[in-house]
Protein backbone atom coordinates (compact mmCIF):
# COMPACT_ATOMS: atom_id res chain seq x y z
CA UNK A 1 0.00 0.00 0.00
CA UNK A 2 1.22 3.46 -0.69
CA UNK A 3 0.86 6.45 1.60
CA UNK A 4 -2.38 7.71 0.03
CA UNK A 5 -4.11 4.37 0.57
CA UNK A 6 -2.83 4.09 4.14
CA UNK A 7 -3.90 7.66 4.92
CA UNK A 8 -7.37 7.09 3.43
CA UNK A 9 -7.69 3.83 5.39
CA UNK A 10 -6.77 5.74 8.54
CA UNK A 11 -9.33 8.46 7.87
CA UNK A 12 -12.08 5.92 7.18
CA UNK A 13 -11.13 4.01 10.35
CA UNK A 14 -11.25 7.20 12.43
CA UNK A 15 -14.68 8.15 11.10
CA UNK A 16 -16.02 4.62 11.58
CA UNK A 17 -14.51 4.41 15.04
CA UNK A 18 -16.04 7.74 16.06
CA UNK A 19 -19.46 6.58 14.89
CA UNK A 20 -19.17 3.20 16.58
CA UNK A 21 -17.61 4.42 19.85
CA UNK A 22 -20.69 6.36 20.86
CA UNK A 23 -22.66 3.08 20.97
CA UNK A 24 -19.95 0.43 21.45
CA UNK A 25 -16.68 1.86 22.78
CA UNK A 26 -14.92 -1.52 22.82
CA UNK A 27 -15.67 -2.25 19.17
CA UNK A 28 -14.45 1.22 18.19
CA UNK A 29 -11.19 0.62 20.02
CA UNK A 30 -10.76 -2.83 18.46
CA UNK A 31 -11.39 -1.34 15.00
CA UNK A 32 -8.75 1.29 15.65
CA UNK A 33 -6.29 -1.31 16.91
CA UNK A 34 -6.95 -3.56 13.93
CA UNK A 35 -6.27 -0.81 11.41
CA UNK A 36 -3.13 0.21 13.30
CA UNK A 37 -1.83 -3.36 13.20
CA UNK A 38 -2.67 -3.62 9.49
CA UNK A 39 -0.80 -0.38 8.85
CA UNK A 40 2.25 -1.68 10.73
CA UNK A 41 2.10 -4.89 8.67
CA UNK A 42 2.20 -2.78 5.49
CA UNK A 43 5.12 -0.86 6.92
CA UNK A 44 7.12 -4.01 7.56
CA UNK A 45 7.47 -4.75 3.83
CA UNK A 46 8.98 -1.30 3.32
CA UNK A 47 11.30 -1.81 6.28
CA UNK A 48 12.73 -4.95 4.68
CA UNK A 49 13.74 -2.92 1.61
CA UNK A 50 15.47 -0.38 3.85
CA UNK A 51 17.18 -3.14 5.84
CA UNK A 52 18.50 -4.76 2.65
CA UNK A 53 19.95 -1.44 1.53
CA UNK A 54 21.53 -0.81 4.92
CA UNK A 55 22.96 -4.32 4.94
CA UNK A 56 24.71 -3.62 1.63
CA UNK A 57 25.89 -0.30 3.01
CA UNK A 58 27.28 -2.01 6.12
CA UNK A 59 29.23 -4.44 3.93
CA UNK A 60 30.93 -1.51 2.21
CA UNK A 61 31.49 0.41 5.44
CA UNK A 62 32.53 -2.36 7.80
CA UNK A 63 34.08 0.11 10.26
CA UNK A 64 30.69 1.80 10.71
CA UNK A 65 28.71 -1.42 11.21
CA UNK A 66 28.32 -1.08 15.01
CA UNK A 67 27.11 2.50 14.65
CA UNK A 68 24.63 1.64 11.92
CA UNK A 69 23.29 -1.22 14.03
CA UNK A 70 22.80 1.17 16.94
CA UNK A 71 21.00 3.56 14.61
CA UNK A 72 18.70 0.78 13.42
CA UNK A 73 17.94 -0.24 16.99
CA UNK A 74 17.15 3.36 17.91
CA UNK A 75 14.78 3.69 14.97
CA UNK A 76 13.11 0.41 15.92
CA UNK A 77 12.69 1.52 19.51
CA UNK A 78 11.23 4.81 18.32
CA UNK A 79 8.69 3.12 16.03
CA UNK A 80 7.55 0.61 18.65
CA UNK A 81 7.39 3.30 21.33
CA UNK A 82 5.30 5.63 19.18
CA UNK A 83 2.95 2.82 18.17
CA UNK A 84 2.38 1.67 21.75
CA UNK A 85 2.11 5.15 23.20
CA UNK A 86 -0.31 6.30 20.50
CA UNK A 87 -2.60 3.34 21.09
CA UNK A 88 -2.61 3.99 24.82
CA UNK A 89 -3.26 7.69 24.35
CA UNK A 90 -6.09 7.06 21.91
CA UNK A 91 -7.81 4.79 24.38
CA UNK A 92 -7.50 7.24 27.25
CA UNK A 93 -4.51 5.79 29.09
CA UNK A 94 -2.48 9.00 29.13
CA UNK A 95 -0.21 8.09 32.05
CA UNK A 96 0.66 4.76 30.48
CA UNK A 97 1.29 6.48 27.14
CA UNK A 98 3.69 8.94 28.75
CA UNK A 99 5.51 6.22 30.66
CA UNK A 100 5.98 4.22 27.43
CA UNK A 101 7.46 7.30 25.77
CA UNK A 102 9.82 7.91 28.70
CA UNK A 103 10.88 4.26 28.65
CA UNK A 104 11.61 4.54 24.92
CA UNK A 105 13.70 7.67 25.45
CA UNK A 106 15.70 6.05 28.23
CA UNK A 107 16.23 2.95 26.08
CA UNK A 108 17.62 5.09 23.25
CA UNK A 109 19.82 6.94 25.73
CA UNK A 110 21.19 3.60 26.92
CA UNK A 111 22.00 2.67 23.31
CA UNK A 112 24.08 5.83 23.04
CA UNK A 113 26.28 5.05 26.05
CA UNK A 114 28.77 2.89 24.06
CA UNK A 115 29.13 5.67 21.49
CA UNK A 116 29.71 8.21 24.25
CA UNK A 117 32.30 5.91 25.85
CA UNK A 118 34.11 5.54 22.50
CA UNK A 119 34.08 9.31 22.06
CA UNK A 120 35.55 9.82 25.54
CA UNK A 121 38.29 7.27 24.71
CA UNK A 122 39.10 9.17 21.51
CA UNK A 123 39.24 12.46 23.38
CA UNK A 124 41.47 10.96 26.06
CA UNK A 125 43.76 9.63 23.32
CA UNK A 126 44.40 13.21 22.16
CA UNK A 127 45.43 14.53 25.58
CA UNK A 128 48.52 16.64 25.64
Amino acid sequence: MDIIQVALLGIVAVIASMLIRSKEPVIGSVLSLGVAIFTIACLISRLFVILEYLDRLMENLSFARPYLLLLLKAVGITLVTEFGASLCRENGFLALSDSIRVFGKVSILMLGIPILAALVDIINGFSL
